[in-house]
């Protein structure tokens, strides 16, 4: 009674409901509003059609059978044993206006080429995202929701955009290395990452061939200590003991962290094998609010970390040797693995058709032992439709340690059964 009501409407939709239509009782809502529509920023859908009435129009439709809706509320919220639902034989009509805004966001990429006959083919990306929360306001993401103000995002993330040029004028003033050198500016990071996704799924640049992915968010406030944060530092063979060597010669205090994934776009790198190195001067109050502005930068401040970002792609770029990936924590949010089992997959949160594409597969786990592959999408769980994100975090909670199940996929436009032992 107290679950989403997402969940509501795939078990009504498991037990083969044409529709569903949401009310409030008066205990839950006295006002009986409707709710507002706000995009979860997914492409998800829930496969049948659900709106919301009122308990007018609920009592309206219940009056039939003598039923009402505070009787029913009070029942299930009391727990009886005996209570039924109620049974009505006619036919609903409803008609929506909803209308549904796509908006295009775009990627801007530019690329350096390298001078070496035979490693100019791999590169390095730079990247930053470009996109903050425009006005702000209400499912915006601003901390001050109630303030519709200009969210200028001068450290989130301006500076990192700031930090991608210069440095792309200092490599092209100063010659091209070996290896090319790929500048990345993503939009919709602020919507989850969507555009360095994109970039990822696209295959417009080949994941063997990218040598480190460096990421710049939010390095315009470096503080009195120099202190800096740089992440992924263990997604790659002796990548730290250089790492340290090469700032050891600046003037920044830096902490490492080695794990690779993280809230920003070189998570979308790191579940795709690629060593990468993420650069943040730290945290503020100004953060997602409309007081992110540019008089707070330390501009003295990005010309260190990029000067120190130039020592480190420059060296980089010009060794012979390729980085050898290695994994550094997990691959997915840790607010995504309170489930009793795991499958051991890396969903593509991106993926706007039918069903739930695997983004990546874990070394370790069901979907490995099982034969589940990199690309394979997933229609059917333990006999269930498997629709999108929302449908497989469901079917996956319903599961128990050391259960087998079907699992169909999708690969290649073939349709396999696999059971899968978790």
């Amino acid at each position: 009674k107290f679950i989403s009501d997402r969940n509501k409407v795939t078990t009504a939709k498991d037990h083969g409901a044409g529709g569903v239509l949401l009310v409030s009782g008066s205990q839950f809502d006295p006002d009986d509003k409707l709710a507002k529509l706000k995009s979860d920023g997914t492409l998800s859908r829930s496969g049948i059609p659900v709106i919301q009435i009122s308990r007018n129009i609920a009592d309206h439709i219940l009056q039939t059978k003598n039923g009402n809706l505070d009787d029913l509320e009070a029942q299930i919220i009391s727990g009886t044993p005996e209570f039924k639902p109620i049974m009505i034989d006619q036919n609903i009509y409803a008609r929506t206006n909803v209308i549904e805004i796509k908006q295009s966001t775009f990627n801007i990429l530019a690329k350096i080429d390298g001078g070496d006959p035979l490693l100019k083919n791999e590169s390095i990306v730079i990247g930053a995202h470009y996109d903050h929360l425009g006005m702000g306001g209400r499912h915006s993401g601003s901390r001050r929701p109630h303030q519709n103000e200009i969210h200028n995002g001068a450290d989130d993330n301006a500076s990192g955009v700031a930090g991608m040029l210069r440095l792309a004028g200092q490599f092209q003033k100063h010659g091209p290395p070996k290896r090319s050198i790929i500048f990345a500016a993503f939009g919709a990071e602020e919507m989850g990452l969507i555009g360095s996704k994109f970039l990822m799924s696209s295959k417009l640049i080949d994941h063997d061939q990218i040598q480190l992915m460096i990421n710049m968010d939010m390095i315009g406030r470096l503080n009195n200590q120099n202190g800096l944060a740089i992440g992924g530092s263990g997604t790659a063979l002796n990548l730290e003991t250089t790492l340290d060597s090469l700032l050891n010669l600046t003037t920044l205090n830096h902490t490492f962290k080695p794990e690779g994934f993280g809230p920003s776009d070189h998570s979308s790198f790191y579940v795709n094998d690629i060593p990468v190195v993420f650069f943040f001067a730290g945290a503020h109050d100004d953060y997602h609010t409309p007081d992110d502005d540019p008089k707070k930068i330390n501009y003295d401040g990005i010309i260190q970390i990029t000067n120190a970002i130039y020592s480190i792609v420059d060296y980089y770029s010009q060794l012979d040797e390729k980085l050898v990936f290695q994994e550094a924590g997990p691959k997915e949010s840790k607010a995504r693995s309170s489930f009793k089992v795991t499958l051991g997959i890396m969903p593509d949160y991106i993926y706007s058709g039918k069903g739930l594409r695997v983004d990546a597969v874990k070394d370790i786990g069901p979907a490995r032992n099982s034969g589940i592959l990199k690309g394979d999408i997933i229609i059917q769980m333990n006999e269930k439709s498997v629709d999108d994100i929302y449908e497989y975090m469901k079917r996956l909670n319903e599961i128990d340690p050391g259960e087998i199940i079907p699992v169909m996929v999708l690969r290649e436009e073939k349709k396999l059964l696999i059971d899968v032992q978790f």
